[in-house]
């Protein structure tokens, strides 16, 4: 079988925050997300931000939900806070015992197995927002383990090997 070879992802992700801007890197919005615990008396809230990657300019690129969690939520849960958003993806991250991160991505109605922005936008919130210094080793379900690094030019990271089996009949596609 083909395999794709190892392709080199660089890209700017900007972010920006209403109350400072420091290009090119800068948060977009922070917000809270609440949720009921278990006695439904109790609200748990999550920090979460909002970036725009591949741009440094307001309103542009390709926008990304970055959640931070102490512990996995229950899927429906994951899904419904990235419905919420309106996002093509949500990032939700929880900290791992080796200093790396679980990644997991949701759009508004399916987990999915690979979000490049989001990805190097959850690097950027915590290196700009957690105070945490690159490179970031993120651990997820379906692409294994994902590098990101910082560069003069922004964040860039490395996507994973994928293997190809065209299948088909291959002189029907070529007719």
């Amino acid at each position: 079988m083909p395999v794709v070879p190892d392709m080199a992802l660089t890209a700017h992700v900007a972010m920006r925050n209403a109350y400072r801007l420091s290009p090119p890197i800068t948060i977009v919005t922070e917000s809270s997300v609440a949720m009921p615990s278990e006695n439904d008396t109790d609200m748990t809230e999550f920090r979460m931000f909002q970036a725009d990657a591949f741009t440094q300019r307001r309103f542009a690129g390709n926008p990304a939900a970055v959640v931070l969690l102490d512990e996995w939520l229950p899927d429906t849960i994951l899904t419904a806070i990235a419905a919420e958003n309106n996002l093509a993806e949500t990032a939700f991250l929880v900290a791992a015992d080796d200093g790396a991160h679980e990644l997991r991505w949701f759009t508004p109605t399916v987990e999915v197995p690979l979000c490049g922005h989001a990805t190097l936008a959850s690097a950027l919130v915590l290196a700009q927002e957690v105070g945490l210094a690159p490179p970031f080793r993120f651990h997820t379900r379906k692409s294994g383990t994902l590098l990101v690094e910082r560069t003069d030019a922004g964040f860039s990271m490395r996507l994973p090997r994928r293997q190809v089996n065209p299948g088909g009949d291959a002189g029907a596609v070529a007719a």
